[in-house]
């Protein structure tokens, strides 16, 4: 005989506590940026943000995926949404590394909080 206990759904590629650390990054690597503030600490903001927070935002709009693969999937999409980013401002003759930044932390982080979780999907049916 089968069971009769629901299946749960898999959890969420991008878990909350993600997505606020995402936020956190993105505002300190903009603050940093616009504020013209210089040193490692910089470096590190802007890094960490160009590394995680695009693919991170992508990730949490496919399909479920084991926790391996998810960190797979946001560095190396991350990394190459940056660089195509990039390379269109270049191409366009609108090259601002500072605004773009700030451009792609608005977008990254409205994806991010913008796509509702799981949980509140099935609290609506």
């Amino acid at each position: 005989m089968t069971s009769s206990a629901p299946l749960r759904p898999p959890p969420p590629n991008v878990p909350r506590l993600w997505s606020v650390a995402a936020l956190v990054v993105s505002v300190a690597a903009v603050a940093m940026a616009l504020g013209d503030f210089g040193g490692p600490f910089r470096v590190l903001a802007v890094l960490s943000f160009m590394v995680l927070v695009p693919g991170a935002a992508l990730a949490s709009r496919m399909a479920p995926m084991p926790p391996a693969a998810v960190v797979g999937v946001v560095v190396a999409s991350s990394l190459a949404i940056c660089c195509l980013w990039s390379a269109a401002a270049l191409w366009l003759h609108l090259w601002s590394p500072n605004v773009m930044l700030a451009v792609l932390a608005v977008l990254a982080n409205s994806v991010l909080f913008a796509t509702p979780s799981r949980a509140q999907l099935r609290s609506r049916s």
